[in-house]
C-alpha cells in the first residue's frame, strides 16, 4: 500500500508542471523502452 501512496504523491507533484497526457506519453515511452531492453536481453541468452 505504501507504493501506491508514494506514487500518488509523486503524481500530484508532477501534475503541477505537466499535463496528464504528457505523463501518459512519457510513461508509455519508458515502458516500451523497458520491454524492448528486456526482450533484447532475453534474446541474447
Amino acid at each position: 500500500m505504501m507504493v501506491f501512496s508514494v506514487q500518488d504523491g509523486i503524481m500530484k507533484h508532477i501534475f503541477n508542471f505537466v499535463s496528464l497526457y504528457e505523463v501518459y506519453l512519457i510513461r508509455t515511452l519508458v515502458s516500451f523502452g523497458a520491454y524492448f531492453n528486456i526482450f533484447k536481453i532475453k534474446k541474447k541468452k
